[in-house]
């Protein structure tokens, strides 16, 4: 009998704000699966400051939910990149604010970077670039590695 692996995901900002935002959507199933252990989640400290940033700046009102689904998952914080990794990496992609995503990602050594910027990462030049992370959106990621 074959064992399912346990994929090893990093986590863009956005899907932690689209979790704490909605319950019924594709990343808020993302975070139920890695709570289950389906699946194990990596995201570093730029990753939360941005979640915090953007939530108080948009949804203040869901600053406290978004910090108690953050607490709720079993998660590997990792280091944040060096602004060399992120220079690197600011090369692949098109918005620079982006680049510690990306750098961090791949700094983690998951498997997969999931992330509903498809504008910035989801593009013939990060595709083109051969990286050892797939890049694919919540709905991508359920369809093709969670069924």
């Amino acid at each position: 009998m074959v064992q399912n692996k346990k994929h090893n995901i990093f986590l863009d900002a956005n899907i932690f704000i689209a979790a704490a935002l909605s319950r019924t959507g594709g990343s808020f199933h993302i975070i139920s699966e890695a709570r289950a252990g389906v699946i194990a989640i990596y995201a570093n400290n730029f990753v939360i400051a941005e979640v915090a940033t953007v939530v108080r700046k948009k949804w203040p009102e869901k600053i406290e939910s978004s910090y108690q689904l953050i607490s709720s998952i079993p998660m590997s914080i990792e280091d944040n990149p060096s602004a060399m990794e992120v220079r690197e990496m600011a090369k692949l992609i098109d918005d620079i604010k982006d680049a510690p995503i990306l750098s961090g990602a791949l700094k983690s050594n998951a498997e997969f970077l999931i992330t509903l910027d498809r504008k910035h990462f989801l593009t013939e030049k990060l595709k083109s670039a051969n990286l050892p992370i797939k890049i694919l959106t919540p709905k991508e990621f359920i369809e093709n590695y969670l069924k």
